[in-house]
């Protein structure tokens, strides 16, 4: 059995899964979500869909509720608010967390004292699946009991597996991390299609963005519970700083920026100056919509448009002055020059074949 929200993840989010059933409107599955579990009628059409989608489903992955039990919390369910800028204007919703990526190598803290060998080969849809549930374990006993109470025995035990099943996948929690970012990511961009050319790359960021804030928001309790742990721990912190670095040009890639060269590395740089902005702001915003992470991340969008715009310009001088170095270098050569460095290398090559003489021969 996997948590309802992953199931929810599964299908690309609330409003996803609502039309996959063919519901009008995400509250009904938002109140399955808000219950803990989907009403025993409904199981079947839930499999029926993802068996049409072709996601990896199936009957023991599901734990139904009875059939007229009550949302829990405060006997309603609650609506998402429509996102102005990514959900309302271009449709799209949070999509799921499975991982469709060869995860990212983890950087360990360096105080463990584990191999941090990265998985051998990328996951196949079963790892895929058991990994998004090691990483919901992690997570869930982040939350109930904070971050130093989460080793691998007690993740193994959480996803009810064979511990010895966990260490060559994740040599230390912090691994589990370092693959929690890479479902987020392909979570992220999953079903993004190819960047629209009449959005702008600030709209494109934003909604990537937002789409992985909404991918972290399943697990927000045990996300919160490490991003304190690391503040804390300046060596974790700077173990996972490559795997931050990764993500950030991974989503720059989806986005239609290029994150290759030195100022790519620049642009992911600056996104994770971006990111870090916005989640100070997640960290605090328990509202349906998220409308306080969104203003924060348009707000650091915005003032990075500037220092993007000068990379820009600088990327292009450098591309041109390459050019025209290979140009003048190109042009510089004389019509004879080919035939003076073949003769060169012709008497070269008949000295290299005479016979050592000694000086004193």
């Amino acid at each position: 059995m996997i948590p309802i929200h992953h199931v929810i993840a599964l299908f690309g989010g609330l409003s996803a899964m609502a039309r996959a059933l063919g519901h009008r409107h995400a509250s009904r599955v938002q109140g399955w979500r808000d219950r803990g579990a989907i009403p025993a009628r409904q199981i079947e059409a839930v499999l029926e869909a993802a068996r049409r989608l072709g996601l990896p489903l199936s009957p023991a992955d599901l734990d139904a509720a009875p059939a007229d039990a009550a949302p829990g919390g405060s006997g309603g369910t609650r609506r998402r608010a429509s996102r102005p800028r990514a959900e309302a204007e271009t449709g799209r919703t949070s999509p799921h967390m499975e991982a469709s990526m060869s995860p990212d190598e983890p950087t360990p803290d360096p105080s463990e004292t584990e191999p941090a060998a990265a998985p051998a080969q990328g996951p196949t849809e079963t790892d895929a699946r058991t990994d998004a549930r090691i990483c919901g374990a992690a997570l869930a006993i982040a939350a109930r009991s904070g971050w130093r109470a989460v080793n691998l025995r007690a993740v193994a035990a959480e996803a009810g597996l064979d511990p010895a099943a966990l260490r060559p996948r994740f040599p230390s929690r912090w691994h589990i991390i370092a693959r929690h970012a890479a479902l987020a990511d392909a979570a992220a961009t999953a079903d993004l299609g190819p960047p629209d050319p009449a959005d702008s790359i600030r709209d494109r960021l934003f909604d990537v963005l937002m789409r992985r804030f909404d991918a972290l928001n399943q697990d927000r309790d045990g996300v919160l519970a490490v991003a304190r742990a690391l503040r804390t721990d300046p060596l974790a912190a700077a173990g996972l700083l490559p795997v931050a670095m990764q993500s950030m040009a991974f989503l720059l890639e989806a986005a239609g920026s290029s994150a290759a060269g030195p100022v790519g590395a620049l642009r992911a740089k600056g996104l994770l100056g971006v990111w870090l902005a916005a989640f100070r702001a997640w960290q605090h915003d328990d509202s349906p919509d998220l409308s306080a992470t969104m203003a924060a991340l348009d707000h650091a969008l915005a003032r990075a448009e500037g220092p993007a715009r000068l990379l820009a310009r600088l990327e292009g001088f450098a591309g041109g002055l390459a050019g025209g170095l290979a140009g003048g270098l190109a042009g510089s050569r004389r019509p004879g020059d080919a035939a003076t460095e073949s003769d060169h290398a012709a008497t070269q090559q008949d000295e290299d074949d005479e016979p050592f003489v000694s000086p004193s021969g």
